[in-house]
């Protein structure tokens, strides 16, 4: 017969709506506890309140909105910053020849305990082409729990520098952009610094890689844009065969947010390709090029959306926070357009309710 203690605190947990049970082996030395979850109960995003498949539901937020909640408690929260540009257009002036954007910078809440009512999201979601005065880096992606009020920040990915400013450095951003002139190193990756106080966040962002030196007058090779989960890769400068300029950093993966979920049925498929089914986000993008010797050349963006660089350079793809690809160009030719970052993306997860 179980002790009268135990029971009677086994019918007070139910009450309470939280149960713990104690149940003592003939030897005493067996435990057990389960508590009862209270469900969160919300909606709000472009994607609203779809079950996962897999024992959550999922929120989506591909533009601006509200997280609207009833009933608070534990969410888990994906926030991805805009990518970084690669390149600028000016009223007069194309400029091309120019390292890898830095993917947005990811921030991951595991844990984190929303209280009830309405809580802002904005994406970050850069121009269709990144005019005069050139930004310095892509556009922050925010999440505002009113009840702090608390921002979180997911900064957008650093520009890459480009030849023909003599500037040198990528741009700093939640990762960085990739060098663009001889020997220069990439932009800093910001986004582990940012949001300090908040508890409970893992952040991520890599620096851009660095430009390598001259191969000779009618080559150099770029580096590649910094991504979530790892550096861009340095430009090669002499080494052969050419062209080797850095290819994107690869974004971060995770798990708990696959491209197959039927919650994520409604993207488009470039954005299940680059997310796949390990969960990427935030890749770099791939180093440019000026090169007469390949001008073929084409150096991969990073996994989770980076755009590749090279003679046909790509945007980074949408709501990855991918960083774009470096343009290529030839001696004579016309100076190929900068990209744009992919915009950013916010998504949340709660247990299902029962």
């Amino acid at each position: 017969m179980a002790p009268i203690k135990s029971s009677l605190a086994r019918s007070v947990g139910r009450l309470l709506g939280v149960q713990k049970d104690t149940d003592l082996s003939l030897r005493g030395d067996v435990q057990s506890s389960r508590e009862i979850i209270v469900p969160v109960v919300a909606s709000g995003g472009n994607i609203t309140a779809q079950p996962g498949g897999n024992g959550y539901t999922y929120h989506v937020f591909t533009s601006p909105g509200n997280f609207t909640v009833t009933q608070g408690g534990k969410v888990e929260i994906l926030l991805v910053g805009g990518g970084g540009p690669s390149g600028s257009t000016t009223a007069s002036t194309t400029v091309g020849n120019c390292g890898g954007g830095g993917a947005g910078g990811v921030v991951h809440a595991p844990a984190y305990t929303i209280g009830a009512g309405t809580h802002p999201v904005t994406i970050g979601d850069p121009t269709p082409q990144p005019l005069t005065p050139s930004p310095t880096r892509g556009v922050d992606s925010t999440f505002v729990d009113a009840g702090g009020p608390t921002t979180i920040t997911a900064q957008g990915g650093g520009m890459a520098s480009y030849y023909q400013t003599n500037s040198g450095n990528g741009h700093a951003g939640g990762s960085g952009g990739g060098g663009g002139y001889p020997g220069m190193p990439g932009g800093t990756g910001n986004q582990p610094t940012l949001n300090p106080g908040v508890g409970g966040l893992v952040q991520y962002g890599n620096p851009g890689g660095r430009m390598g030196a001259p191969e000779g007058s009618s080559s150099y090779d770029y580096g590649g844009g910094g991504g979530a989960g790892q550096q861009g890769a340095d430009g090669n400068g002499p080494a052969t065969p050419s062209p080797d300029s850095g290819a994107g950093g690869d974004g971060q993966p995770f798990p708990g947010f696959p491209s197959a979920l039927p919650a994520f049925s409604p993207l488009p498929s470039a954005w299940k390709t680059a997310v796949a089914p390990q969960g990427y986000f935030a890749g770099g993008g791939g180093g440019g090029t000026y090169d007469g010797l390949n001008p073929a050349g084409s150096m991969p963006g990073g996994l989770g959306g980076g755009g590749n660089g090279g003679t046909t350079p790509q945007n980074g793809i949408e709501n990855t926070g991918g960083g774009a690809g470096g343009s290529l160009s030839n001696p004579g030719s016309t100076q190929p357009t900068g990209k744009k970052g992919g915009s950013g993306i916010c998504i949340i997860r709660y247990v299902e309710s029962s």
